[in-house]
Order: C-alpha cells, then structure tokens, then sequence
C-alpha cells in the first residue's frame, strides 16, 4: 500500500497488523511519511485528535525509540538530516543509539552525521554558509576528540541570554549571535576559554563545564568585581549564576592556556594582575575598560533595573572602599530618569 492508502485505512490495518508488522509495513515510506503514519496509529489507538502539522513534534522521541527497537539503524543513518534538524534535537534519542552502534556505522556515514550535528548547533541552520560549516564541523570534531570521542556526545543543554549552549563530557560549547564584548580584556577572574571568536555569523565559545554555582555569595560577587575593578576594568553584569568555583585541575589546564591567548578573544590590558583565583567568570561578556565610558552607558541600557541597582551598590562600595573615583557616572535614579 502506498502513503495514502495507509492513511487512509487506519482503522482497518490496525486491527491486522501488530506493532512490528506495522513498521515492516511501513518501511519503504519517506521518513516524515512514515512518522505521519505511525502518529496517526497512535491517534487513533489512544483516541486522540491527529493533526499532522504537530507529528513531529509531539511524536519524533517516541517513533525513533520505535526505529531503534526495530534495529533500524541503517533507516536512522539514511534519514539523520531529516531526524536532527536544529540544536534541540541533539538528545539522547537518537545519539545515544547512534553512539552504541558507532562501531559498526561507516567512517563516511559517520561523517556525514558529524556534519549534520555540527550544523543544527548553528544559530543560522539551515542557511549556514558551506564554508563555515566545514570550519564549525572541524571545531567541534577536534573539541569532541580532545575529549576521547565524537559528536555523536554532543548534548543540547540550554538557550541562555545570547547563547544556545551544548556540552561534549567536560567541555562546554556556547554558540549565539554576536556578543556585546566579543574581546574582553584580560584579568585575573577569567575562565579563559579553548576558543572564543565568530566563524561566518556565528559566535562561538567553548570553555570547560563547571558543575555548580550553587556555593557563590553575594560577598563572592563583591569580591570579583573588586579584583576586576582593580585591573583598570568594570564588570557589567554582576551575578551569581555568572561566577562558579573551580577545581584545581581545572585552574591547571587554564593556566597552560593563559601561555597563548591567540583565537580566545582576549584583549590585552596592561593592568593585568597575573595571580590565580579560583572564583571565575563563567559568563565571558559585559567587560570593559574602566575609561571607556560610551560603551558603558550603551551596555547599561539593555540591562535589568536590578542588574543596574546591583551595579550602582557594587561601585559605591569599591569606591568608598578604595577611595577611587566611581567609574559609574549615574546612580540607578539618575539612570532611570535619563533613559
């Protein structure tokens, strides 16, 4: 039977056909076809509206745990363009399967999945230039075999402020549009990352994965931004969820880093205090040199009220503290009633 006579015969099919039978019976159809089908079966089974516009989503996870069950990992492979298709498809289900049957998927098969991956973390899928997605697809290869493995680990973790941000075992990979800062000045409470700059449109980061924020105080905030200040620079988007104590092994490998800034968008800064601390800056964006004023009041008007009123009682405090002119020209009213 052809797509429309699956269709279009249900309720008759379902009463003759087992599940198994029922993905034999399917096999030769297109792949968003085939999943039409098997979401209109379920519909009808579980009495529930079918609306093909939504098949994909509401079913994809479950018809491909289907395939899998199936052994269909040829079918997987063969449709792989069709199945990952932007950054929140790159979960456990297809991956995972893909990963347990790597050693049996061909190196150009392989390939071609990696690439696939690779584009669907770009902020311009499907439109990514051919060029630079050879250039993001060798980034997160070597990323992921610095790691002892391949894309087929890669995980879509979250959508954050500028970023989406995926993971590959210990390395995280933030990949957005362009920063506010896309070079920031060197200083001590840098997490200094593997990569940091733009191939084609996209923005793209990869720095280690820190496991927990959940210790930083409001003291600890104060104590960063005072250690930024000191190096001639102002930190412009102080938070907790923007910080994190880091291991030892990861403070050694940022020091081997710190020997070649070069294709990590720092900016070198001539008040750079070169001490190790271990309370770092996770959010590489929103810092400055103190004097550069334009940049400042510019990103302060896309700022939160809070973030600005946190601004304003962290400068005053580094200020009476040092006795230091106030880099922040306004305070939070002023602010408010200028803009």
């Amino acid at each position: 039977m052809n797509y429309e006579e699956l269709m279009n015969n249900i309720d008759i099919i379902t009463k003759n056909y087992n599940e198994r039978q029922l993905l034999t019976l399917s096999k030769t159809l297109e792949y968003e076809q085939r999943l039409n089908f098997h979401y209109k079966i379920d519909c009808y089974l579980n009495n529930k509206p079918y609306n093909e516009i939504v098949a994909t989503y509401n079913y994809q996870d479950i018809f491909i745990k289907k395939l899998e069950n199936n052994k269909e990992l040829e079918y997987i492979v063969k449709n792989i363009h069709k199945i990952i298709k932007n950054s929140s498809t790159l979960k456990d289900t297809p991956l995972l399967y893909l990963k347990q049957n790597e050693n049996i998927i061909s190196k150009d098969d392989l390939n071609k999945i990696e690439a696939t991956i690779a584009k669907s973390t770009s902020m311009y899928y499907p439109n990514i230039k051919k060029e630079n997605l050879d250039k993001l697809t060798k980034l997160l290869k070597n990323t992921a075999r610095e790691e002892g493995t391949t894309l087929l680990d890669i995980r879509y973790m979250n959508y954050g402020a500028y970023s989406e941000v995926f993971r590959i075992k210990s390395k995280i990979i933030k990949v957005g549009y362009t920063r506010e800062c896309p070079n920031i000045p060197e200083n001590n409470r840098i997490l200094i990352p593997y990569f940091k700059g733009n191939i084609g449109s996209d923005f793209i980061e990869i720095n280690d994965y820190i496991n927990s924020i959940d210790s930083i105080t409001n003291e600890d905030i104060y104590t960063v931004y005072k250690d930024i200040r000191d190096e001639g620079l102002i930190w412009l988007d102080p938070g907790k969820e923007n910080i994190a104590k880091v291991s030892n092994d990861i403070l050694s490998k940022i020091n081997l880093r710190r020997k070649n800034l070069t294709d990590k968008g720092i900016i070198k800064n001539k008040n750079h205090i070169p001490e190790t601390k271990d309370i770092l800056l996770i959010d590489l964006d929103h810092i400055v040199f103190e004097n550069d004023l334009e940049k400042i009041e510019k990103i302060r008007r896309n700022l939160s009220e809070g973030r600005n009123a946190t601004l304003d009682r962290l400068e005053n405090r580094y200020s009476k503290e040092t006795k230091k002119a106030k880099v922040l020209k306004k305070t939070l009213l002023d602010y408010l009633e200028y803009y």
